[in-house]
């Protein structure tokens, strides 16, 4: 098998408008969409943390797209589940 193409890669960042600094201003990537997103149960089970919700954009870079997500969830983000103690990680992993 040979991959021709990736679709998108998504990217988790602290800080939105910051990041959309960086990637829209510096290097001039169109924002396509732009959208908070409430927690659902799918989406939590996509990420693999309970709650889930935050604000997602997306970039246009050539052929494939940034998807940026910034979790209200910041305890998760910040520094992945190493931050978590071993009960939260329990309720994250299942």
């Amino acid at each position: 098998m040979t991959i021709t193409r990736v679709n998108h890669t998504g990217i988790s960042v602290s800080d939105m408008d910051r990041s959309l600094t960086f990637y829209g201003d510096l290097l001039e990537l169109d924002v396509i969409f732009d959208s908070d997103v409430p927690g659902n149960e799918r989406l939590s089970c996509v990420v693999g943390m309970p709650n889930a919700r935050g604000r997602v954009v997306w970039l246009h870079a050539g052929d494939t797209m940034i998807e940026l997500w910034q979790w209200d969830n910041q305890k998760i983000h910040a520094g992945g589940m190493s931050t978590l103690s071993p009960r939260e990680r329990e309720v994250v992993m299942g």
